[in-house]
């Protein structure tokens, strides 16, 4: 219901689509799922696929007419740095100040002592956070290969990374902080985090 009524509001919602499936056969896959336990997501998907098909001509519609402004660039390097700066600090890449880049190189390295630190907890929960993994990656993937035939990409369209993102960024922090720490800090931590 989420997914169909949410590509009402942004068609680029359509990449979690994609995302979710990939996570899906990954799942599948790894745990040797058979067709029956897949079949759960394969009718969310036909039922989120049902809600949007009325929408479909008016769609068709807004994407062959020249109303649409011809924005968009390639997902290439200074695309991608900016999915980093526009989803931590709100701001493009043309927009970081020097003390700005320090505090996205001071963000980048707590993350990444933080992934170090809580691997053992997200290998534990790999099914978990590869999912949020894959909302982030997936839809910048696509937009590479998009971007070979058609430059496709504005800030905007990625929103929805933005909150697996910061899902993905609380949890991996709070992993890592929370290890040594006592039940009443962990709450602590869970809580600010």
């Amino acid at each position: 219901l989420l997914v169909g009524i949410g590509m009402f509001t942004l068609y680029y919602l359509a990449l979690l689509w994609l995302a979710h499936a990939v996570w899906l056969l990954a799942v599948a896959v790894r745990h040797k799922w058979r067709v029956a336990k897949l079949m759960p997501y394969l009718y969310a998907y036909a039922g989120a696929l049902a809600l949007f098909l009325p929408w479909l001509p008016s769609f068709m519609e807004q994407v062959s007419n020249d109303a649409l402004a011809p924005i968009g660039q390639p997902m290439n390097y200074e695309q991608l740095s900016c999915v980093l700066s526009f989803n931590t600090l709100y701001q493009p890449t043309y927009g970081l100040t020097v003390v700005l880049t320090a505090v996205l190189l001071a963000f980048t390295a707590v993350v990444v002592w933080s992934i170090i630190k809580s691997r053992h907890i997200l290998q534990k929960h790999s099914d978990e956070s590869s999912l949020l993994g894959m909302y982030i990656g997936v839809p910048i993937i696509i937009l590479m290969i998009i971007s070979l035939v058609k430059s496709m990409y504005t800030e905007r369209y990625l929103s929805h990374v933005a909150i697996s993102l910061m899902m993905l960024l609380g949890v991996v922090v709070a992993a890592a902080l929370s290890q040594h720490i006592h039940r009443a800090q962990r709450i602590i931590v869970l809580g600010v985090v």
